[in-house]
């Protein structure tokens, strides 16, 4: 991905009620599923907000997480922020060494980069201890596919099924999935609409004013603690390793 994505997500990740949205419902997954993780590591994480969010709001400590991340910009910038990260080539980052067998893998918005995504999804369960978990966040809906999908590298989007097909064919035991932003998908449809005929640009994250942001970081908290509705803009599962 272009630098400037980076430089994007280190500007918004700590704040911007999309990822508040999504690490909130993801650091809940992982709690329930293992209450005291000795490990959980972060499979592709980026400039690392998730893993602040682990560390300053979920109240894991930073011996109990670990990112991994193949780019160096990326990677720098979580490094900066005093976060457990090692860099790792991109071909290597279904095989990456860490200390122990996690308890859980996240794969927050990686999955669709990956061309052979259940072949990756079976190298990962070598890192996963037997019965540990993985959790993955996709984007949902091939409908919503727009060239903001292409200048992040995606090679797919998701469906609820496909997700799930995925992982059984990578050796996991899917436990739940839900689609998230679910209100959100009408405008996105228009979005994608309107960037694939160049009537809009593919910013990623519109800028919104505070109060906007606490007002939908409030509406989509409340979304996830509701039964999901069959579309979304976002898919998330939780999936265990029975091996």
């Amino acid at each position: 991905m272009q630098p400037v994505h980076y430089d994007e997500l280190a500007d918004l990740d700590l704040h911007y009620w999309w990822f508040r949205v999504r690490f909130n419902y993801t650091s809940r997954l992982l709690l329930g599923a293992v209450a005291k993780p000795d490990l959980v590591v972060d499979l592709g994480c980026g400039t690392g907000g998730f893993l602040h969010y682990l560390t300053r709001s979920a109240g894991l400590l930073p011996s109990q997480v670990l990112g991994i991340e193949p780019d160096e910009r990326a990677a720098s910038i979580a490094s900066k922020r005093g976060l457990p990260i090692r860099q790792m080539a991109p071909d290597d980052i279904a095989l990456a060494q860490i200390p122990q067998p996690a308890d859980v893998i996240c794969l927050l918005d990686v999955l669709e980069h990956i061309e052979d995504a259940p072949a990756a999804l079976q190298q990962i369960r070598k890192l996963v201890r037997p019965g540990g978990y993985i959790i993955v966040l996709v984007p949902a809906l091939t409908a919503l596919w727009s060239e903001w999908d292409v200048r992040l590298g995606h090679k797919r989007r998701y469906s609820r099924a496909t997700l799930e097909a995925q992982l059984i064919a990578g050796g996991w035991e899917p436990i739940r999935s839900r689609y998230l932003f679910s209100a959100m998908t009408i405008p996105g449809l228009v979005r994608a609409k309107l960037i694939n005929s160049n009537s809009l640009s593919a910013t990623e994250f519109p800028r919104v004013s505070p109060l906007l942001n606490r007002v939908l970081t409030r509406i989509f908290e409340m979304e996830t603690r509701f039964p999901s509705l069959p579309f979304g803009t976002s898919v998330a599962a939780l999936a265990r390793n029975n091996r």
